[in-house]
């Protein structure tokens, strides 16, 4: 979602922040079937934060990348404590046209050039291997799909372009995933 900015934005765009998250937090405890205590709401100076049981929902005020005079409003899904939660129609009902990435973090930082090493030797993944001279990073994006995976010591990214659909994107990252355990590459996710 991509606004203009007014000259004086400030509560203008915090109360468009809660009257959104307001609508998500509804549309969460009625999809998921939550009751009150399940849920904690708090929205302050243009971020929100929705916290239920299986994972917390953070929205928030960020510039538009694209244009310096517009904002957007940022949502992120985090803390999941149950992986088939996001599998679920009513998660994904919910959250359908809202997410681009999904992201793991690693508790441990992991070895980055040997993962470079085993996805090289795999003939299926190697063509769409990138990654930087110094190895901080690689960046795969398996030929037919719209799913890229960057991947760095602490984090796994997959990302799809905008507009994107999260059911695509969790089958997409599932896939990917899939691939690189073929390749003996997908040990970074322990």
């Amino acid at each position: 979602m991509v606004r203009r900015l007014r000259p004086s934005p400030g509560k203008w765009v915090s109360s468009e922040v809660e009257e959104r998250a307001e609508r998500l937090f509804r549309e969460i405890r009625t999809g998921l079937g939550l009751k009150r205590k399940a849920l904690a709401f708090s929205c302050e100076d243009g971020t929100a934060v929705i916290r239920t049981p299986g994972f917390t929902v953070t929205l928030w005020i960020d510039q538009d990348p694209d244009d310096p005079k517009a904002y957007r409003i940022g949502i992120e899904v985090g803390s999941i404590t149950d992986s088939d939660l996001v599998r679920r129609k009513a998660f994904t009902g919910i959250f359908r046209l809202m997410c681009q990435s999904v992201v793991f973090d690693f508790p441990q930082a992991i070895d980055l050039e040997a993962t470079i090493d085993r996805i090289e030797e795999s003939d299926r993944l190697a063509p769409f291997l990138d990654y930087s001279a110094d190895c901080s990073w690689l960046k795969l994006r398996v030929d037919g799909s719209a799913i890229e995976m960057t991947l760095q010591s602490h984090q796994a990214r997959f990302s799809m372009p905008r507009g994107g659909d999260l059911e695509a994107l969790i089958e997409g990252t599932a896939a990917i995933l899939q691939d690189l355990e073929s390749a003996g590459a997908g040990r970074f996710l322990g």
